[in-house]
C-alpha cells in the first residue's frame, strides 16, 4: 500500500520508559499503515507491545512512558507531537477507542444515554443528540433503545455494555477505531456477535480498525491484514489469509500450531517453550532466538529486519537471500502445507 492511500501511517515508532536503572525500550521501530475501511489485526502474547502501540496512536500513553522516536500520521497530518488540547479534539472525533473492559469506559453514575449524548454534543454540536444516540443504540443491536437509553451500565450484560462502548466509539463518526482486546472479557457466543458487528460497521461506514488481540481466531474472522508483534517489534506482517494458511516466522508458526484443530487425535497442543522476555532482558540479535526451534548461529548475533517471505514480510534470517543453513546442516525451512494440499480444519 502506498503512503498516499493510507489513512494511518506509523513510521519507526519507538516507545521508551525511563527507570532508575536506565531507559528501557517497550516498542522498537514499529511501522505499518492502515487504509480506509481496512481491519489491521495486531497479535502477540502479553507484553509484545500491542496495547502500547495503540495507546501511542491515540495519545493515551501514561507517564513515564513516552514516544522517543518515529511519527504517527493521520490522513497525512502528524499527530504524535500535538499539544494535549489539540489531540483531545482528534480523540473521539477522528479516532475512536474500544477497550477490553467496558466498565472502565462507562461512568457508573450516569445513564448510557447521558454518556452518549454528552459525547455527541462534544464533537458534533447540540443538534438532535438524543435521536443520534437512539440511532446508535439500534445500530449496535440493542433492542428497546427508547427504554434502554435511560438505564445505567450495571443494568446491562457484559455483551450489551460492549455494544454501548462501540456506540460511543462511533458517536462522532471517526475514521479510525483502536479496538484493544474488545472481545477478551466476553464468552464465545457473544464474541462472535461482537466480531460480526465490528465487521458490519467497518463495511458500512468505511471505518478503519486497528484490532489488538492475542487470539488468532479473532484475527482469522475479522482482519484483512495481520501484524504479529514480539518483544516490541513486528516480526511478520501481511494479508491475513496468507499468514494463517502459511505463516513464515517461527513465532507465527508457533501461534498457529497452538490452536486446536478438528480431526486427528492429539494428547496435547504444541506450545512455544519459554516466555516473552522482560524489557531489561531482551536478547541480542533476533529476540525470539532463545525460544526458536529453527535458530542457528546467525540469530544471536544479528537482528533481522522485515524480509519478503513469499506473500508476507518476516523478520527472520531464514528468509534472507543468502539462505543460511540451519544448525542441523539442512536448508532451513518450515513445515507448511503446499498450495491446494488438504489441511486440518482449524477450530477458532
Amino acid at each position: 500500500m502506498s503512503a498516499k492511500d493510507a489513512l494511518l501511517q506509523v513510521e519507526h515508532l519507538r516507545i521508551e520508559v525511563p527507570t532508575r536503572r536506565g531507559v528501557l525500550t517497550a516498542v522498537d521501530d514499529v511501522s505499518f499503515t492502515i487504509a480506509p475501511g481496512e481491519v489491521l489485526g495486531v497479535v502477540g502474547e502479553s507484553g509484545a507491545g500491542k496495547s502500547l502501540t495503540g495507546a501511542a496512536i491515540i495519545g493515551l500513553l501514561e507517564p513515564p512512558l513516552r514516544i522517543a522516536g518515529g511519527r504517527v500520521l493521520l490522513d497525512g497530518r502528524r499527530i504524535d507531537d500535538l499539544p494535549y488540547e489539540a489531540m483531545r479534539r482528534i480523540r473521539g472525533k477522528e479516532i475512536g477507542a474500544i477497550f477490553q473492559d467496558p466498565l472502565t469506559s462507562l461512568n457508573p453514575l450516569y445513564t448510557v444515554g447521558q454518556q452518549l449524548i454528552e459525547t455527541i454534543r462534544t464533537h458534533l454540536g447540540p443538534g438532535a443528540a438524543r435521536e443520534r444516540a437512539l440511532a446508535l443504540l439500534r445500530e449496535v443491536g440493542i433492542s428497546g433503545a427508547e427504554q434502554r437509553i435511560g438505564h445505567y451500565p450495571h443494568q446491562f450484560s457484559g455483551g450489551m455494555r460492549q455494544r454501548v462502548v462501540i456506540a460511543l466509539a462511533l458517536a462522532a463518526n471517526p475514521r479510525l477505531i483502536i479496538a484493544d482486546e474488545p472481545t477478551t472479557a466476553l464468552d464465545v457466543s457473544i464474541q462472535a456477535q461482537i466480531i460480526a458487528l465490528l465487521k458490519r460497521l467497518c463495511r458500512e461506514h468505511g471505518t478503519a480498525i486497528m484490532l489488538i488481540t492475542h487470539d488468532m481466531g479473532v484475527i482469522a474472522e475479522t482482519a484483512d491484514r495481520v501484524a504479529v508483534m514480539y518483544a516490541g517489534r513486528i516480526v511478520e506482517i501481511g494479508p491475513a489469509r496468507t499468514i494463517i494458511a502459511e505463516p513464515h516466522h517461527p513465532y507465527t508458526v508457533g501461534l498457529m500450531q497452538s490452536i486446536p484443530r478438528i480431526g486427528g487425535r492429539r494428547d496435547r497442543l504444541r506450545q512455544i517453550d519459554g516466555a516473552m522476555p522482560r524489557l531489561n532482558a531482551i536478547p541480542t540479535g533476533c529476540p525470539f532466538h532463545p525460544r526458536c526451534p529453527e535458530a542457528f548461529d546467525r540469530c544471536p548475533r544479528e537482528r533481522p529486519d522485515l524480509i519478503p517471505a513469499s506473500g508476507s514480510d518476516a523478520a527472520c534470517w531464514l528468509w534472507d537471500e543468502r539462505k543460511p543453513r540451519s544448525r542441523t546442516g539442512r536448508s532451513a525451512s518450515f513445515e507448511t502445507h503446499p498450495a491446494g494440499a488438504p489441511q486440518d480444519e482449524v477450530r477458532f
